[in-house]
């Protein structure tokens, strides 16, 4: 088995991610769903992501390992940004 997928399967849901330096946050809801939300003009805007073809899967195990500019949230971002 892969690194990636040993990693996945111990991981609990929701995971929560930022790109750094952007606001960009995501709340990943499962190893192949994921809710993006940003601001436009001021509003929040929120997408919904199902990953079906293997670039978007890779995003999130990217995601998930802080891989490029991924970071973790810290609880005061959780509960401004998702609650």
């Amino acid at each position: 088995m892969s690194e990636a997928f040993l990693f996945l399967c111990s991981m609990d849901f929701p995971q929560y991610r930022k790109i750094a330096g952007f606001d960009r946050f995501y709340k990943i809801t499962g190893e192949r769903v994921f809710i993006e939300k940003y601001k436009l003009n001021g509003v929040w805007v929120e997408n919904e992501v199902q990953a079906v073809q293997y670039p978007e899967i890779l995003r999130i195990q990217d995601m998930l390992q802080q891989q490029w500019s991924f970071r973790e949230m810290t609880t005061e971002e959780i509960e401004l940004i998702f609650e």
